[in-house]
């Protein structure tokens, strides 16, 4: 068995619940490894460590991402926090993890929406937003500026549509006036939601 199965299955069991003395028995029955209590700990210790690094290399990389820099760019901002990874490492993470990349600048976006609600200016807006004293972008800036406007005129125009057919109840010009705007990805379920 190699290395890296051998520390999943331990991960495994630990998180089943089972002792590292009944493991290291699970171990040598089933699968003719010898290895006493202490070592299994130790595999185990390294495991949760590294999955922690791995987790934090992860939000490191992901929140940079987001906040406008580029991928070389990324190497150097971890190289100057101690963090050792490769230009490939950080072009997978980013390939293979897309949902969390969008949770991400979600947050941002809605943060940045509710700092403009709140009246905040521009700078202490791009202030908010920094990632471990790490500011965004001028263009990673720009970008969550404009998606968190275009998020706030969005809900601005479903308000005043609900408005529409409150007054009118009728369904068919409701429909004529998101179509009119231009609005994608609005329903009269989501209209209907507002009232």
């Amino acid at each position: 068995m190699d290395r890296e199965t051998l520390r999943e299955l331990v991960v495994d069991y630990r998180e089943k619940g089972y002792t590292f003395s009944k493991i290291a028995e699970i171990l040598r029955e089933r699968y003719g490894i010898v290895k006493d209590r202490q070592s299994i700990h130790g595999i185990y210790k390294r495991a949760v460590k590294s999955n922690d690094e791995k987790k934090e290399l992860l939000v490191n990389i992901v929140n940079l991402y987001v906040l406008g820099y580029k991928k070389a760019e990324i190497r150097n901002i971890l190289l100057g926090m101690d963090i050792k990874t490769s230009y490939y490492t950080i072009r997978s993470i980013l390939e293979e993890n897309t949902e969390y990349i969008r949770e991400v600048q979600l947050r941002y976006i809605y943060s940045i929406a509710t700092s403009i609600s709140d009246g905040k200016s521009l700078e202490e807006i791009k202030e908010s937003i920094v990632y471990k004293d790490i500011p965004p972008t001028e263009k990673g800036f720009k970008k969550l500026l404009a998606e968190a406007y275009t998020l706030i005129v969005k809900e601005a125009c479903i308000k005043e549509i609900a408005k529409v057919y409150r007054d009118t109840e009728d369904q068919e010009l409701v429909e004529h006036v998101i179509v009119g705007l231009g609005i994608k990805g609005v329903t009269i379920k989501d209209i209907k939601a507002r009232l």
